[in-house]
């Protein structure tokens, strides 16, 4: 569940008081549900990398879905795939009816997004747009100096900012992962096709990346239900890059 409060964390629900702090006045606490290892692992990164949240910036529209408030949380707590964390929201106002959309690792781009256009009262689709992060066509998965992958989530519907109890927000992330591998299906098992008891992969070629991405998806391109995009969302315009060899 995601709770709000106020001047201290009254919520023996949400977690044991002598687990986080009491919550500043005048700040919203706020959870999220980050994606982590299933389906497929990233292999390359452990489960607290794949966790991991270095900051959220947390955007507010109304009820129609216009623009109203951005807040930036660096103060990130939680364990595994719950993050916690205290934002101030006073500027919004204690509004009744909210849209509370929630920007993980991709502080750069809601900067950008927000320096380069005045989005007062903007759509949040356009906003959503706006979210892009550059790529060099390998993501940076060394150990010690990795880059997080860029997350977004919204709550499905309007809420209000003066409630303590809301759905948590579940987030997708913006990178996908892609399984590498031998896989056969049920019609190769109905014909007696086995994968061989061992096997070597020497190499794997990546081609037709693109030199940026959307951190958030395009209107029509989730499914808000079941948490996840049902089809690619990718900015114009794009540059393809170099093929990129995995061995």
């Amino acid at each position: 569940m995601l709770r709000f409060g106020s001047c201290k964390n009254a919520d023996d629900e949400f977690l044991p008081d002598d687990a986080l702090p009491p919550v500043p006045e005048g700040y919203v606490r706020m959870q999220i549900t980050v994606p982590g290892l299933t389906p497929v692992s990233a292999y390359t990164l452990d489960e607290v990398c794949e966790y991991h949240v270095s900051e959220v910036d947390v955007l507010i529209f109304d009820q129609d879905g216009k623009y109203l408030h951005h807040a930036v949380e660096q103060s990130i707590t939680g364990s595994g795939n719950t993050k916690i964390f205290d934002v101030d929201l006073r500027a919004a106002d204690n509004i009744t009816g909210a849209y509370v959309m929630v920007v993980a690792n991709a502080h750069e781009a809601v900067d950008a997004a927000v320096k380069t256009l005045s989005i007062a009262s903007a759509a949040k689709e356009d906003v959503m747009k706006l979210l892009e992060f550059t790529s060099s066509g390998k993501w940076n998965v060394d150990d010690g100096s990795f880059t997080p992958f860029p997350m977004w989530g919204m709550t499905p519907a309007a809420i209000s900012l003066n409630t303590n109890a809301i759905p948590a927000i579940s987030m997708i992330r913006s990178v996908a992962k892609i399984d590498v591998g031998i896989g056969l299906d049920a019609d190769d098992a109905a014909q007696g096709l086995t994968p061989p008891a061992t096997f070597t992969l020497e190499s794997v070629e990546l081609h037709n990346s693109l030199d940026k991405g959307s951190v958030a998806p395009y209107n029509n391109n989730c499914d808000p239900l079941n948490t996840k995009a049902v089809a690619a969302s990718i900015p114009g315009p794009v540059t393809l890059l170099k093929r990129e060899n995995y061995s």
